[in-house]
């Protein structure tokens, strides 16, 4: 999964280098799946606001919902992992 993050790392910088924001955006989102993945919810939540704050600011609904769904998956791991870890 530390592959899959430098990765989309790169990726993300060439987004920022050609001044693409959504895919920008959705590097930031990617990472932050990756950051679920494994286990690490809470910098898996930097990320997914970092994207949805791309999307705000390019008006881009639809991964504006991606990434709110996001969140709200990642607190419900947390919780569930307060409860039950």
């Amino acid at each position: 999964m530390e592959k899959a993050i430098e990765y989309c790392e790169k990726a993300m910088a060439v987004a920022k280098e050609t001044v693409n924001r959504q895919n920008e955006g959705s590097g930031l989102g990617d990472i932050g799946k990756a950051y679920s993945d494994l286990g690490r919810v809470q910098k898996a939540i930097e990320y997914y606001e970092k994207a949805l704050d791309i999307a705000r600011e390019i008006d881009d609904r639809f991964n504006e919902g991606l990434w709110l769904g996001s969140l709200g998956n990642s607190y419900m791991k947390m919780r569930e992992c307060n409860l039950f870890c």
